[in-house]
């Protein structure tokens, strides 16, 4: 796979998360074209850098500007949408699912809330831990 630790939980995370996103018929679907789309913006820049870093030459050929111009765009784009503007849309969806639990009436719901809010409070911790390398990449 290529992928470390960390990425692999983060999308196992990220496929309970949207599973019960997509499935709940209760709820946390308000939330839903943020954490599944806005947030995902910062992807664009982050693949065009990891393109150029694969492929060196190719970038300098074909796409200078654009290779030059991804990293900082992608660490601008990652700190506003997946921690500045992540913080308070996920102190929501934590607040609400946290008074869902409350009123689930199986095991099952309760299971759920439990492995969402777990999950999405392990992609909250990853997203500032990612923020946190950034910025010190940016200020060394």
């Amino acid at each position: 796979i290529g992928e470390g630790a960390p990425m692999i939980c983060h999308h196992l995370a990220v496929l309970c998360v949207g599973s019960i996103s997509c499935f709940a018929a209760n709820g946390f679907r308000y939330h839903a074209p943020f954490f599944f789309g806005v947030v995902e913006i910062s992807s664009v820049p982050l693949s065009i850098w990891n393109i150029s870093k694969e492929n060196p030459e190719m970038a300098k050929r074909r796409i200078p500007r654009l290779s030059a111009a991804a990293r900082p765009i992608f660490a601008l784009s990652f700190l506003l949408f997946r921690v500045l503007m992540w913080s308070p849309q996920m102190y929501d969806v934590l607040r609400i699912s946290g008074l869902l639990g409350w009123t689930c009436e199986d095991n099952i719901c309760r299971a759920a809330l439990a492995c969402f809010w777990s999950t999405a409070t392990f992609l909250t911790i990853l997203q500032f831990y990612w923020g946190q390398l950034i910025l010190k990449c940016i200020l060394d």
